[in-house]
């Protein structure tokens, strides 16, 4: 869920504001939090204060329960995508480490004259090197990848990481909202 998210605002795919964001300026980093969090949650300004307010039930939280939400909730579910991720990964190391393992050696004292069983275990051979060879491909591929996505979760779970930096936010989208007619 997160992953998607941070993947299409980075990648530009929201909107064409938001691929125009330079995450250096203030209101450039609001804009991003309003548009990461906007399936969750809206910003709106209410009689001059900030609202937020849960999409899922309408139900609007202060900033205390906001803070426990960004801290607790949000933070837990980053962390549970990168370790699926890692797990993922993990797996197929695991594969190749297995079928590197099963691979048939050949030992001094095999004298190798049955024809059949030689080919059989050349066969064997081959069949796993294929194997590793395309698990190895896979793992070139996408390990640089999975590491940027590491860094897209890792970046954003250890985002505003206490509360002085999320009232900061806070206010900056505040100011966001009441200067543009979004």
């Amino acid at each position: 869920m997160w992953l998607e998210k941070l993947e299409k605002v980075h990648l530009g795919k929201t909107n064409a504001e938001i691929s125009n964001l330079n995450l250096q300026f203030e209101l450039h980093v609001a804009i991003y939090i309003i548009e990461i969090l906007k399936d969750i949650l809206m910003f709106d300004i209410v009689d001059g204060d900030l609202s937020i307010s849960l999409i899922e039930n309408k139900k609007e939280i202060d900033e205390d329960k906001f803070f426990c939400w960004w801290q607790i909730k949000r933070y837990s579910q980053v962390q549970s995508e990168e370790k699926k991720l890692i797990d993922s990964f993990e797996g197929v190391r695991k594969k190749v480490d297995k079928l590197q393992k099963s691979l048939p050696k050949n030992e001094e004292g095999d004298s190798e004259t049955d024809k059949e069983k030689k080919e059989k275990k050349e066969k064997k051979i081959t069949d796993i090197n294929t194997k590793l060879s395309k698990l190895a491909n896979y793992m070139n591929k996408e390990g640089p990848l999975l590491k940027h996505k590491l860094t897209l979760l890792s970046n954003f779970r250890n985002t505003y990481p206490n509360r002085v930096s999320l009232e900061s936010i806070l206010k900056l989208i505040k100011f966001y909202l009441e200067n543009t007619d979004n």
